[in-house]
């Protein structure tokens, strides 16, 4: 993914950091405190955040997401290993 292009082709111009960052939120809006979590491996995959099991895309939008990240997680989830 690249943010080059439109209004940033012009050196002058300061980059819009609300609307080009989607997981992340820029330094001067992040919370102060640092929000500690532990992910458990198995076989080298991530497969639970703080003891809860989950899968795939629900690990990191359930489980690592920050409110301050952005509004919400995406509407979608991935399926569950069997």
């Amino acid at each position: 993914m690249s943010h080059k292009g439109l209004e940033l082709e012009d050196p002058a111009n300061e980059p819009s950091l609300d609307r080009m960052l989607k997981m992340t939120v820029a330094p001067e809006k992040a919370p102060d405190k640092a929000k500690y979590v532990k992910v458990e491996f198995e076989k080298g995959l991530p497969v639970a955040v703080n003891g809860k099991k989950m899968a795939g895309v629900e690990l990191i939008y359930g489980g690592l997401w920050s409110p301050c990240a952005t509004p919400s997680p995406p509407s979608w989830t991935s399926p569950r290993r069997p």
